[in-house]
């Protein structure tokens, strides 16, 4: 069982972490906070949806060890390649179990609890969840990868509205502003596909992938915090004017209230 110390000691190294890598690394210091803020955000937000899911205290905890140090990695990952792109460095949640390992922030958790750590940070951010998970690395994993896209969904909105002039453009992975969205992207979107990384080539195509992330997530209260902060609407106005762009608002807006009316 999870103890309230455990989370308070990992809360305190991240604490600590968080400072020591900024004050190594002032050059990137934006960057660095942006991802620190993030870690804590989802931490919350996995802790709001963990209740709503009417976990017991000691599950609440988990979640949130697993929120926070989800994208430990990342701090590596940006001051050793300057950007959150795992296509141009390296898989940031790998580097991740690393860094918890070789700093061995789990000491005191059961192997049971840690392996469901492990997991769930190695699964936040595949395209796809690996098969053979246990029920109970199933649930965390989901709701990781729930409160992430959440949070991140608020991190661009806010890079989207400034009109780009005020974080760091390694948030939407330097992608070109210029460019239209492939009719493949589209026809994946309008099937209820998420689209996958690999296929987005500029900015709109990455906005449309944000977007698509609605079907991927997989708890009711996520779907609220989604609607309540009218995310997809604000992505959906920061988008270039098309003819598509009506179907992809009634796509999502349908899919989403299909989910809020269960």
């Amino acid at each position: 069982m999870i103890k309230i110390k455990n989370y308070f000691e990992i809360k305190e190294w991240f604490d600590n972490y968080i400072k020591n890598i900024i004050e190594n690394n002032k050059n990137d210091k934006q960057c660095l906070e942006i991802k620190a803020k993030h870690c804590i955000r989802v931490s919350e937000i996995i802790e709001d949806i963990g209740k709503n899911c009417n976990l017991n205290e000691s599950n609440i905890r988990l979640a949130s060890i697993i929120g926070l140090l989800h994208d430990i990695g990342r701090f590596e990952q940006y001051i050793k390649y300057k950007t959150f792109s795992d296509a141009h460095s390296e898989n940031h949640a790998l580097l991740g179990e690393t860094i918890i390992e070789k700093n061995k922030i789990l000491e005191g958790i059961n192997e049971h609890e840690k392996k469901i750590i492990v997991t769930s940070i190695l699964n936040h951010n595949k395209n796809k969840i690996i098969n053979h998970l246990n029920a109970e690395e199933l649930f965390f994993t989901k709701l990781i990868r729930d409160a992430d896209k959440i949070d991140i969904f608020n991190v661009l909105l806010e890079y989207y509205l400034q009109n780009n002039q005020h974080i760091n453009p390694a948030v939407v992975l330097n992608f070109s502003e210029t460019g239209i969205i492939s009719s493949n992207n589209y026809i994946d979107f309008f099937a209820g596909k998420m689209l996958k990384l690999e296929n987005i080539s500029n900015l709109e195509e990455y906005k449309l992938l944000n977007i698509s992330w609605i079907y991927d997530l997989n708890f009711k209260r996520s779907f609220e915090i989604l609607h309540e902060n009218k995310y997809i609407e604000k992505i959906i106005q920061t988008m270039q004017q098309n003819e598509n762009l009506n179907r992809i608002k009634q796509t999502a807006n349908n899919y989403i209230r299909s989910y809020l009316s269960n």
